[in-house]
């Protein structure tokens, strides 16, 4: 295919040496950098706007992604191409790129790191690691797994400086068509490359968390995904996991920490705290918060602040806690793990701490707060009651594990028991977690333009459908993708769902970074936008008819009082997500701001902060909490 050059720049990083735009014939614009060039060699200063140039299209279907390959000057001879021996007679495993789908940036990265002086581009190491691999032998694959192949090892054709040989680690592929995926390398056993592969993390939330501690950086997402991954490559050596803040091996850890290569203002190193969870992607590592040493449990998610300040939550406790309280269903579905009680407590507990309503004695030897629950018999306030716990903070651990401080001794009213006169005589008693100011922060009020049409909220639309993807059902996409090929390509593919939302959001991040996609994806995103929007619209319109369904609640991220409401992505008829939403007063009107979408469970605990929720459409025995 033909095309004219209509932007040309350098690159600001290290990632390739230059990027632009493509004007094809077909009407289309194609993006590219220098990977993406026949001769991998052509200087900047060779290439100029309006040339004419020459180049070819990958299968669109083969990963979901429309690049040029092979681009060329017009007249201009292209490298020679990687030896055409695609059927080796050494092995049965076919042609290399109907085996493998290999992560060049990364594999760059790595041979980087174990070669002094490496600098061969991508398209370079694509065309050794194909040429090495038809002259291997049956033997040469290293195939492992339990009870069938889950990995599988080969050489690479590059050595270490010692004469070590680097094999190619690979991983099974999800993608129907490339069974192998390799973004790691291993020599001697070791093995090295991309450290999301260990752990899962969406990269918005590692950016806001790394911005809350450096709020000068300006880092993209993208940068900061680059440069942990940097960090990490060794991820063997660098990465740590804590046994009750001990190291210990990974199969025994309760807590992992990734080094980001960026520092605190005090100077240390900030690190990911990940946490074991069941995910989009099955049980494992999962990011929590960004921390650092001596950072105190206030740096942690808000989520860890009770266990991280007093230590487990022990379903015992939990029971005796919802035994003393009025009957509620403190559980999700049909599982009996007190999981709303957990999470009750957890944010009742940060809220109340930073509006300085815990309580202490004297001498620092009790603590308590008000939870907020009353008891079953006396209509009281129920008090969680904590001893200064001497042989935990005696403990010496890592200095990334902040030191436990207290231990829960249990719940109580005033004056009742032991545990009653010591929060009586000792601490005396906290107050109440208050979350509204004014009555009329608990009701919803509808907006009317000139016409007399219900006002529609400002809403984030690039958050919501980019950022936070992952919370929406798959089949919102689907019905806008009958004219996006790139997005039918993603979801028609085998790949497990977390991989779609992780396509979807580079599919569509162009949008967002430099707000110049191709006709494609512009012309998908406005599809999505209209979408979003009657989503939206009809979700505040049926609130018309009956606004007691939005519940009133507060954010304990956000840290204020808002609201949340029903919205139907798939079935018009049934609310399979929530908005949050919040009011501000100005000029005496209403301006209403939706700022997120977020699953039914998350609503749930959101809204049980305030009150036990009693609309139809939020009711804990009807939701699951599996969604992450």
């Amino acid at each position: 295919m033909r095309g004219t050059i209509r932007k040309i720049d350098a690159n600001k990083d290290d990632r390739f040496k230059f990027f632009g735009e493509i004007a094809g014939d077909d009407g289309r614009t194609y993006r590219f950098n220098d990977y993406n060039w026949a001769n991998s060699d052509t200087p900047l200063e060779e290439i100029q706007l309006d040339q004419e140039v020459e180049f070819e299209l990958k299968d669109p279907t083969t990963r979901g992604y429309v690049y040029p390959k092979n681009i060329r000057l017009s007249g201009q001879e292209a490298d020679k191409p990687i030896p055409k021996k695609y059927t080796p007679s050494s092995h049965s495993h076919g042609r290399f790129q109907d085996f493998i789908y290999v992560n060049t940036d990364i594999i760059s990265l790595t041979l980087q790191e174990v070669i002094p002086g490496f600098s061969e581009s991508a398209n370079s190491i694509f065309r050794t690691l194909a040429t090495h691999y038809n002259e291997l032998q049956e033997s040469d694959f290293k195939f492992s797994g339990f009870g069938r192949a889950e990995t599988v090892d080969f050489p690479t054709g590059y050595r270490t400086p010692e004469g070590q040989d680097i094999l190619l680690h690979c991983t099974k592929n999800k993608f129907e068509k490339i069974p192998w995926y390799a973004d790691q390398i291993l020599i001697a056993g070791k093995k090295m490359g991309s450290v999301f592969n260990i752990f899962d993390g969406n990269w918005y939330d590692i950016e806001q968390s790394i911005g809350d501690i450096l709020p000068k950086c300006k880092d993209s997402a993208q940068d900061i995904v680059r440069a942990i991954e940097k960090r990490c490559l060794n991820s063997e050596e660098v990465l740590i996991y804590l046994d009750h803040g001990h190291t210990c091996p990974p199969e025994d850890a309760d807590e992992l920490y990734v080094p980001t290569g960026y520092f605190a203002p005090e100077g240390q190193e900030i690190y990911l705290l990940c946490t074991k969870r069941k995910g989009n992607r099955g049980y494992g590592w999962y990011f929590n918060s960004a921390t650092y040493a001596g950072a105190g449990f206030k740096m942690f998610d808000k989520k860890l602040w009770l266990e991280k300040w007093s230590g487990p939550l022990e379903y015992d406790m939990l029971q005796e806690l919802a035994n003393q309280t009025l009957q509620e269903q403190w559980s999700f579905g049909a599982k009996e793990n007190f999981g709303i009680l957990r999470s009750y407590l957890q944010y009742t507990f940060s809220h109340q701490i930073q509006t300085d309503n815990i309580g202490f004695d004297v001498s620092g030897q009790y603590a308590a707060f008000n939870t907020g629950l009353p008891d079953r018999n006396t209509y009281k306030y129920l008090y969680a009651v904590f001893e200064h716990n001497e042989e935990q903070s005696a403990r010496e651990v890592h200095p990334l594990y902040y030191q436990q401080s207290y231990c829960l001794q249990g719940f109580t009213v005033p004056g009742r028991g032991g545990l009653g006169k010591v929060l009586s005589e000792k601490i005396g008693l906290p107050k109440p977690p208050e979350y509204f100011s004014t009555r009329a922060e608990t009701v919803w009020q509808l907006g009317f333009n000139e016409s007399n049409q219900i006002t529609i909220p400002e809403y984030d639309d690039a958050h919501i459908l980019i950022q936070r993807c992952d919370r929406i059902p798959l089949d919102f996409y689907r019905n806008q993708a009958n004219n996006s090929p790139q997005l039918l390509a993603i979801l028609n593919s085998a790949d497990s769902d977390a991989e779609k939302y992780k396509q979807i959001r580079d599919l569509l991040k162009p949008v967002v970074i430099d707000h110049q996609p191709n006709a494609e994806i512009t012309n998908l995103y406005r599809q999505l936008q209209n979408a979003l929007e009657n989503v939206i619209g009809m979700a505040v319109k049926k609130l018309a008819w009956n606004w007691r369904a939005v519940v009133p609640c507060y954010n304990p991220e956000l840290e204020n009082s808002c609201f949340l409401l029903p919205v139907s992505f798939s079935n018009y008829d049934q609310p399979d997500r929530a908005m949050i939403a919040s009011c501000n007063a100005t000029n005496q009107n209403n301006i209403y701001t939706i700022h997120t979408v977020i699953f039914l469970n998350w609503a749930y605990l959101d809204a049980r902060l305030i009150c036990r929720p009693e609309s139809e459409w939020l009711v804990a025995d009807k939701i699951s909490d599996e969604e992450e």
